[in-house]
């Protein structure tokens, strides 16, 4: 594991160094046959090799880290990661170059500041990185594993000269891209036509999934379209306290479990002999009992089932099972509705507090905020302010809640108490929502700050594409290839 994480390391930093993955000319590679040039500088097919070997090798470990199939030997694999390594080696070149010729490699005060800042931080990062994947477990002293980090480090090539070089060559480039791309501009008619693009792709989603807009709108996210049948509500929830409401939650899921069981038996007991079965079901004795200290999800039963030896097992655990679930959810069921009606009852008068200050003109959101047990209608959260979106059936909610909310006949309408499964729901109609596309002013920020963007990243790749061009890089590819 840890030659591992260190040959990750090592592959990282070997890639990174010279910027697209170049690395130092041994008297073998001098040898062998050119096969890139630009401007004045030269490439063989050893270098361009073995910098897709590194490529090759640390995309394995890469796709091996999330457990995806990666086969570093699959010709097309291989061909494509040749193409964009080669790629990058002359984009390399050429921005290198330009970076010389326009001055950008001249830096002010606060970016040799910044340039440092930056050595140091990477330094420390790759010594870390060495240090906790290679000495985890290390007897080492401190001081001697320093000592060892920064040896091995500078046995490959990673010292503070080539990492600031690294950097600053990062740097520049991003000093070179931002002066080219400050040089964009947009066009109202692409502000519009990026919109409508926006619009028809939301309008397409939610044709497939028409609870996707409620999602995106109850998460903060922008939304370009509104399907029909959408309103905007707030509650103010009055919760059962945090025990009472585990406690409810975990009978309602051993209700649930008990449920489901009955369903199955009964099916996988249907071609067995319905009076057998009931005979046997009469012999089950269960006794269901709740811990001393515990409550009623730690119930535990005690089964009795004297079956003759001549009972088929598999009928016998079968209708032992079935019992047993039965039993349990004639329990469960009881134990549900007492700790429910108890925590009912804790807060009641906390909601109809919360009705008659309503009724008194109580300001609805100042009650909200104060009052509110419902953590996305509290202050700072992205929906406190607009409310929900909800719709009917909506599945991601309480039906009682949505059933509630969809109820409501009129914008600015409030329910009465309503017993859900977090406590009690208090709910006003706060906007409706019309179908259609927004309104492009609502957005434009957005829409604008994403053409602008893409604007940019085109104008980059044209010049550079430009850059290369008038380069003229010489490329033997039937060498390459070979």
């Amino acid at each position: 594991m840890h030659k591992k994480v260190l040959l990750a390391l090592l592959l990282a930093v070997t890639l990174l160094m010279s910027g697209c993955g170049l690395i130092e000319k041994d008297e073998t590679v001098e040898k062998a046959t050119e096969v890139i040039r630009v401007y004045d500088t030269a490439y063989t097919k050893g270098e361009v090799d073995a910098n897709v070997a590194y490529e090759l090798e640390y995309m394995t470990y890469v796709y091996q880290m999330f457990g995806i199939m990666y086969d570093p030997t699959d010709p097309t694999i291989i061909a494509d990661t040749r193409a964009a390594v080669v790629n990058e080696m002359v984009e390399d070149v050429v921005i290198r170059h330009k970076i010389a010729e326009l001055g950008v490699d001249q830096l002010t005060a606060e970016e040799e500041d910044q340039l440092q800042t930056s050595v140091n931080a990477a330094m420390e990062n790759y010594r870390f990185q060495i240090k906790s994947g290679y000495f985890a477990d290390s007897t080492l002293s401190e001081e001697e594993i320093a000592k060892q980090v920064d040896e091995l480090l500078t046995a490959n090539g990673v010292t503070v000269e080539t990492v600031t070089d690294f950097e600053k060559n990062t740097l520049c480039k991003s000093k070179l891209r931002t002066s080219i791309e400050n040089a964009a501009t947009i066009t109202e008619q692409e502000v519009v036509d990026y919109f409508n693009t926006l619009v028809e792709n939301d309008k397409a989603n939610f044709e497939l999934n028409h609870e996707q807009f409620a999602t995106n709108i109850n998460n903060g996210l922008k939304t370009y379209y509104r399907p029909a049948g959408y309103r905007m509500v707030k509650q103010i929830l009055i919760g059962f306290s945090d025990e009472e409401a585990t406690l409810i939650s975990e009978l309602k899921s051993k209700v649930n479990d008990a449920n489901n069981n009955i369903t199955n038996l009964t099916a996988a007991l249907a071609s067995a002999d319905p009076a057998l079965v009931e005979s046997l079901k009469a012999m089950v004795t269960v006794e269901i009992t709740i811990p001393e200290g515990g409550d009623a999800s730690d119930a535990e039963a005690l089964v009795d089932a004297p079956f003759g030896e001549d009972v088929d097992a598999v009928v016998a655990e079968q209708v032992k099972q079935l019992v047993m679930s039965e039993e349990g959810l004639a329990f469960y069921s009881e134990q549900l509705e007492a700790v429910t009606a108890q925590a009912t009852a804790a807060i009641d008068a906390e909601a109809d507090d919360v009705l008659a200050q309503l009724a008194a003109g109580a300001d609805w959101d100042t009650l909200m905020l104060e009052k509110t047990d419902d953590p996305g209608m509290q202050a700072e959260s992205i929906t406190s302010d607009t409310g929900y979106a909800v719709c009917a059936n909506y599945s991601s909610m309480d039906p009682v809640f949505v059933d509630t909310a969809m109820a409501l006949e009129n914008v600015g309408d409030v329910s009465d108490k309503v017993m859900g499964i977090y406590g009690y729901y208090i709910i006003k109609y706060v906007a409706n929502v019309p179908e259609g596309p927004v309104a492009l002013d609502d957005v434009r920020a957005t829409v604008e700050t994403s053409v602008l963007a893409n604007a940019k990243a085109d104008l980059y790749e044209e010049t550079l594409a430009q850059w290369v061009a008038e380069a003229k890089p010489v490329i033997n590819w039937d060498e390459l290839n070979k």
